[in-house]
């Protein structure tokens, strides 16, 4: 291997490691974190998780029960309990599937650029 392609390995592997630490960051306090029910997963593909409604935590609880309460439910980063272990907030949505009296409820997460978590 030569001197470029060393080069080459090595910038991609340390822009790899440091794209793969923005992530899981805790994003700044005035991030919008939001949650919105939909009707199906259709354009959106397959769900990230699939969760039961017993099994999640009290936070997703209350952000799932608002959600369906009000068709969508923001908080921000900074709001005690706002961010459920199970759900991930990017500035792309990310779809999950949550079932709850033998219903299935299709809810998207998303957050703005730049509040990854």
């Amino acid at each position: 291997m030569n001197r470029r392609s060393m080069l080459a390995v090595a910038a991609t592997a340390v822009t790899g490691a440091t794209a793969g630490c923005a992530g899981n960051e805790d994003p700044p306090a005035d991030c919008r974190l939001s949650h919105e029910v939909v009707d199906s997963s259709d354009g959106y593909g397959d769900p990230h998780e699939t969760y039961g409604y017993g099994e999640l935590s009290d936070e997703a609880k209350r952000a799932v029960d608002a959600a369906l309460e009000n068709g969508s439910h923001s908080t921000t980063a900074d709001d005690p309990g706002s961010e459920p272990p199970e759900f991930r907030y990017w500035d792309t949505t990310t779809l999950y599937a949550v079932t709850r009296d033998g219903e299935t409820y299709y809810l998207l997460t998303y957050s703005g650029e730049g509040c990854q978590k």
